[in-house]
This record gives C-alpha cells, structure tokens and sequence, in this order.
C-alpha cells in the first residue's frame, strides 16, 4: 500500500512531538512493508528530496528559513505541499494527516483517498501560545474543525483530547498509540522510591503527566528545581499541584 503522511515537522527530535510523532508512524508503516512518503517542512529555503535508510521517502518544503514553521508562513507551506501531492502522491492508497495544518494541503491536492487524521491536541481547547489576530485565529480554529469533522477516520491519543472533540463534533473516534504500550493492572513500587525527570521544566516535557499521576502513587515524593526565566508555565504547574 502507498502511503502518503503529511506534516508540519518529520525530523526525530527529542522536544518537537509532531516530528517524533511523524517519524515513528512513517517507520513503522515502512517496516511492516508499505511504501511511505512524507511530505513535510524543510527548515532551509529550498525544497529537497531525501530517503531513509529504512526507504522511508521524504520530500522537504521550504518557505522562509526558520527551524519552525511560522504561523505566517502556514498557507505558503500548504500551497506548496497541495502542489506536490497534486503532482506525485496520485498512486497514493491513504493518506495520514498528522494535524489540521496538514489536512489542508491534501484537500487543496484533489488526489482522492482515504484520509486518517490524527488530533493530538485541539486549539479549539487550548488556545494560543502568541497573540496571532482574532481574525487569523477564526481562520485556523474553522479549518480545525474540519479537519476533525471530514477526514474518513479520526484518530487522538489521549482521553481529554477525544472527550473535546466528541463535544465539538458527532462522529466516531478511535484511539492510537506510538511508544510503549499502556501497561494495565502493573504496580511496582521501586525500592529507593524516587524519581528522576530530566528536562526543562516548560510545556513540551509534559511534567503535568507525573504530577496527575502521583496521588495514585502514595510513595512518590517531587521535588522540581527550575531555571526556567518565564513563570507562565511555573504557575500552571502550581495550579496543578493546588488543584491535586
């Protein structure tokens, strides 16, 4: 089957969770026997075509240099990407939408295909890190919510993410993991009783994960040393801890 993943980020870098979620599905599409391309952001100018070790086949799309795509070079990256798809990914079986922003450019494509999106979190639930515009913000939070509502299968991969989709649309939603498996009905109580989390304390390292699951954890006891500068995300950890 050929398979075509489309999204914003691919390379496995440890912080950037749409990367690693990216390269992790391309992967192992690839070793179970599938053709895999990845149509993804290229964060030079130029486009480029690259190829895995693994035959994992990667076409990069540049716009304006930065390690990330900016917001508002969202729409160049889609135009473009739309243009790839419409001109090499025809012979494409499914197609994988890692986010909303990815969504677009295979609609704008008019390849027709089976599209799985996968919805990792929703802006519609969490808001903004940046203050982009009320105007812009309505733009990005409509195409959202199409992309929830008219992919052929909706994948997320928590439960507070699928509780707000199922509020903001009637459909059916299926669950996915990437990692390790959940383990159910395990305990163990190590016998030094501590943990060790390695990471600067912001949203990206998830240290809320912990935090929600110590009060089933009677032995754990956190102590967090931070030199994060911001204390936005300090006092949301606060707030959590409070709340707990």
């Amino acid at each position: 089957m050929h398979i075509t993943i489309c999204s914003t980020s691919y390379p496995p870098s440890i912080w950037n969770s749409i990367g690693r979620t990216t390269y992790s599905i391309a992967q192992g599409l690839e070793a179970c026997g599938h053709q895999v391309t990845v149509v993804t952001y290229n964060s030079a100018l130029d486009d480029k075509f690259a190829k895995e070790k693994t035959g994992v086949r990667i076409q990069y799309i540049g716009t304006d240099g930065q390690s990330t795509l900016a917001i508002d070079q969202i729409n160049i990256w889609q135009e473009k990407a739309s243009a790839f798809i419409a001109e090499f990914g025809k012979n494409t079986d499914v197609f994988i939408a890692i986010d909303s922003y990815s969504y677009k450019p295979i609609v704008m494509s008019g390849v027709k295909a089976k599209v799985i999106g996968l919805c990792n979190f929703l802006y519609n639930s969490t808001g903004w890190l940046q203050n982009i515009g009320k105007d812009y913000e309505k733009i990005l939070l409509d195409e959202e919510l199409q992309f929830i509502t008219d992919c052929d299968t909706l994948l997320v991969n928590n439960l507070v993410t699928k509780q707000r989709v199922a509020y903001l649309v009637n459909r059916e939603i299926g669950d996915y993991v990437v990692g390790i498996p959940e383990i159910k009905g395990y305990h163990y109580t190590p016998k030094k009783r501590q943990v060790l989390y390695v990471g600067k304390l912001n949203r990206e390292k998830g240290i809320e994960r912990i935090l929600r699951v110590m009060p089933s954890l009677e032995w754990l006891n956190l102590v967090i040393c931070d030199q994060n500068s911001s204390n936005t995300y300090r006092n949301i950890v606060s707030k959590i801890i409070s709340d707990l």
